[in-house]
């Protein structure tokens, strides 16, 4: 049960752009694929990494997510394989 009010859902829909603009290119790639429902083997090919260096930056994307909004705010799935 998320228990945010209003207000405070409105200050995660905004900070999206400027959270996204404070990311390298990996990191903003990852970020699309997740959004875009791509896996990370999909993703690897793009960036020309292993998926092992996918898992890695979406662990570290997520720690940002948390540092910046807390727990709650990254989508179901993430890294999923």
């Amino acid at each position: 049960f998320d228990q945010r009010n209003p207000a405070e859902e409105t200050r995660i829909k905004v900070d999206w752009s400027d959270f996204r603009a404070d990311l390298n290119h990996r990191q903003q790639t990852v970020l699309d694929g997740l959004a875009e429902g791509r896996l990370n083997s999909e993703t690897a090919d793009r960036l020309h990494v292993s998926r092992g260096r996918v898992t890695q930056i979406v662990t570290e994307v997520a720690g940002k997510v948390v540092e910046r909004f807390g727990y709650g705010v990254a989508p179901a799935g993430w890294g999923g394989e």
